[in-house]
């Protein structure tokens, strides 16, 4: 009787550790599309199961094996939807190069004052910016440099 609880229990024990390692590997890079960067923090998305890249643009999903519908996005870019089937144990790379968004904001307003109001109680002058198109975009330094301290 010893010895068959002992045999159960390796049995049972051995069937767990099995299931349990029946798991399938997602991996990749993600970048831009229109210069090869890696993008920080992007979103990749699997079901409920998601992560985000690292600082080289790396993720890495553990996902149980069947099919599913990656989801990547990255603010500005386009979202790009990619169906994958995992087997077990199965460890698949896959690299993504995300497109730029044809969104443009078309206006922004921008108020200051020590109270929030809404838009239509403000008594103070308003300027309403509209965006440019511009083959360039303007660079940093030459930005920074139009800045005048006034201390």
């Amino acid at each position: 009787m010893n010895k068959i609880t002992v045999t159960l229990t390796v049995l049972l024990l051995f069937a767990a550790i099995l299931l349990s390692a029946q798991t399938a590997t997602l991996t990749g890079v993600l970048t831009d599309e229109s210069n090869g960067s890696p993008l920080i923090n992007a979103t990749v998305q699997a079901g409920d199961e998601g992560t985000i890249t690292d600082f080289n643009g790396q993720y890495e999903l553990q996902l149980a094996p069947g099919d599913y519908e990656i989801v990547f996005s990255f603010v500005g870019l386009e979202t790009v939807h990619q169906t994958v089937t995992l087997k077990p144990n199965e460890t698949r790379q896959l690299n993504m190069a995300l497109p730029l968004s044809a969104n443009i904001l078309r206006t922004a307003t921008v108020t200051s004052g020590k109270h929030e109001r809404a838009l239509g109680e403000v008594t103070v002058s308003l300027d309403v910016l509209k965006p440019t198109s511009s083959k360039t975009p303007t660079k940093p330094a030459s930005a920074v440099s139009s800045i005048k301290c006034l201390a």
